[in-house]
């Protein structure tokens, strides 16, 4: 063998003038060993051609003991792993393995980089980059950017609309892509999940074909994220998700607008009101999410299937459709929720503002419930003389209303009331043992 083509294997077999020569060092030099060693092959996915493919199978197979292989790669290898794990000579880490977990995240970004982050900052980091450790590099290098004292606040912000991880997934993922396979990733990414039969209706593509885009998607890991073990609900990484979404907003928007169209009447006939209400939202069709709004508004609510954003949507909508009763509703969620985060002051405000409409409506039934969940939400912040003052109205016209619901909520929150005061008063309370 020529001692350049030696030499230059030795420096890197992708710089290698004479690949011929390189080959055959490859083949030979393994059987020559004394020790242990390890052959890397990077970029695996690179070496597309069948023939090569083959050739590669077959020397894998004749590597003595001595010789280890490992092979980097984007994509899942068309080798036969099949055979290779059950022959016990296949060991496998893909990126579920490479996930970063909190304390690894730590020992980067606090330990190594000393950014001061809060272990709540860096559990927000986790959720955001889901432990993608390219996402989290580049998070890093846009914290950097703004100095330490922002890291925090730039970390916090992280979106696939950031800069520097906006750039990666165009370049890296996306424009790889053929066309087909990125208007199926813009059009799938306009849902929260979407399975083939979903996806074809958005796309228009058999189920044959669709599930041709997915499995593609999945062997070159472009960040799809199977919801089940049969595979048959699926979603995006959130960052990429993020960045499809910008993506298909800035080049397509008539076309996602139809897209979002599609996604509701598919929801809608699936029955899930809440992600066809969203969608609605995204088309622009607020008479049509009115009108879905007034059939099964309540009765979502009543079974709190509502989220905090779709609560979100629900108000607006509300609002448009000129109908008080469906926006009572839907306030009295966002209330509660509101309630139940501790964000009670947000909460009052709302409560306030459903007293004003059922006293201008005379639905006095509900003014009474109003009465008692503000009450409730003031004797959480220790506003119990308040909290008092709004039981004894709701007790006005409680011999009126023949509602169980009501008399055991005011008998509830009356022994809270009576608990916190015993409590103000064991405790000595300054508030409550100031003189009037």
């Amino acid at each position: 063998m020529p001692r350049s083509a030696y030499r230059s294997a030795r420096q890197g077999l992708s710089l290698a003038s004479d690949w011929n020569a390189a080959a055959g060092l490859i083949a030979l030099a393994p059987h020559r060993l004394q020790r242990d060693v390890l052959i890397v092959l990077d970029d695996f996915h690179a070496l597309a051609a069948p023939s090569l493919t083959e050739s590669m199978i077959r020397w894998i197979d004749s590597l003595p003991p001595r010789a280890h292989l490992a092979i980097l790669t984007r994509v899942v290898p068309d080798l036969p792993l099949a055979r290779w794990r059950a022959q016990g000579r296949l060991a496998e880490l893909g990126p579920d393995d490479l996930c970063f977990t909190v304390p690894e995240l730590r020992a980067l970004l606090v330990d190594l980089n000393g950014l001061p982050l809060s272990d709540s900052s860096l559990h927000v980091v986790a959720a955001k980059t889901e432990g993608w450790p390219v996402g989290i590099v580049l998070a890093l290098h846009a914290a950097r950017a703004k100095g330490a004292a922002a890291a925090s606040q730039v970390l916090r912000s992280l979106t696939g609309s950031t800069r520097e991880i906006y750039e990666y997934l165009a370049l890296e993922a996306f424009a790889r892509q053929p066309s087909e396979t990125q208007q199926f990733m813009m059009a799938t990414a306009a849902v929260t999940r979407f399975s083939i039969p979903l996806a074809g209706a958005l796309l228009g593509t058999t189920a044959g074909r669709t599930r041709e885009i997915l499995d593609h998607l999945e062997r070159s890991h472009l960040f799809i994220v199977p919801l089940d073990r049969e595979r048959r609900w699926y979603r995006y990484h959130h960052l990429f998700q993020e960045f499809l979404q910008r993506t298909a907003a800035e080049r397509e928007p008539d076309r996602m607008r139809e897209v979002h169209r599609t996604a509701a009447a598919w929801w809608e006939r699936e029955g899930e009101a809440v992600e066809a209400l969203s969608h609605l939202v995204e088309a622009g069709q607020c008479e049509h999410a009115a009108v879905l709004l007034e059939r099964v508004g309540l009765d979502m609510v009543a079974k709190g299937h509502l989220e905090p954003s779709a609560a979100e949507d629900a108000v607006r909508i509300a609002r448009s459709s000129h109908d008080d009763w469906i926006y009572l509703g839907c306030v009295r969620y966002k209330a509660n929720f509101l309630e139940a985060v501790g964000r009670f002051r947000e909460a009052e405000i709302l409560f306030e503002e459903m007293l004003g409409l059922t006293r201008r409506r005379a639905w006095w039934h509900e003014h009474a419930h109003f009465r008692v969940e503000l009450a409730g939400a003031l004797l959480s912040v220790g506003r119990t003389d308040e909290a008092e003052l709004h039981l004894a109205e709701a007790r006005l016209p409680q011999p009126g209303i023949p509602c169980r619901v009501l008399h055991a909520d005011l008998a509830l929150a009356a022994g809270r009331s009576a608990v916190r005061r015993e409590g103000g008063r064991v405790r000595g309370n300054p508030a409550e043992r100031a003189p009037r």
